[in-house]
């Protein structure tokens, strides 16, 4: 019972830190955000760190939330939080050390529930690489590369498809 209400108490401050957001309050989102690290419970505050780390993802705050997410891994793999890793470094243009993180991406991907944040990340991420990859070789073996780390369910995704034979056009191949 106080496992459940601890996660009642997180998932309300988490709500409350997005509304802060929204109406531009940054102080009060941190002060909400705060208040998840005190939750006794790993799974509680793991959670929590990685709905802190999207709130700050989302509102640009990049840096910050690399630093969350790196700190959150080194304690526990988590796929969400390599892929949120991966959708910090796209939105900073770290692309060699987002191309340095292609096989825990690998890895993580194909065990991530599919939901519209997973699918719309997975792009953004994979479309960068790909653009990357294009410009730092003017044949494909870069683009190749990506491809071959590419989970096999995202091979046949339409998007991440087009954006790879863009690719192979802007280097000629």
């Amino acid at each position: 019972r106080r496992q459940r209400q601890m996660c009642i108490r997180d998932s309300c401050y988490i709500g409350a830190a997005r509304a802060a957001e929204l109406n531009g309050n940054s102080d009060k989102r941190d002060r909400y955000l705060r208040e998840i690290d005190l939750c006794n419970s790993k799974h509680d505050k793991e959670y929590a760190e990685i709905q802190r780390a999207e709130i700050l993802i989302e509102a640009g705050e990049n840096s910050k939330a690399e630093s969350l997410i790196k700190d959150l891994l080194e304690r526990r793999k988590n796929g969400y939080a390599t892929l949120l890793l991966a959708l910090t470094l796209q939105r900073q243009g770290k692309n060699e050390a987002l191309f340095r993180l292609l096989p825990d991406l690998q890895k993580a991907l194909p065990r991530l529930t599919p939901s519209s944040n997973v699918t719309r990340y997975t792009h953004d991420v994979y479309k960068s690489l790909f653009e990357y990859a294009s410009q730092i070789s003017k044949d494909s073996d870069q683009l190749r590369l990506v491809w071959s780390k590419l989970p096999n369910y995202l091979r046949q995704d339409p998007d991440i498809l087009i954006a790879y034979a863009n690719g192979l056009l802007d280097v000629g191949d």
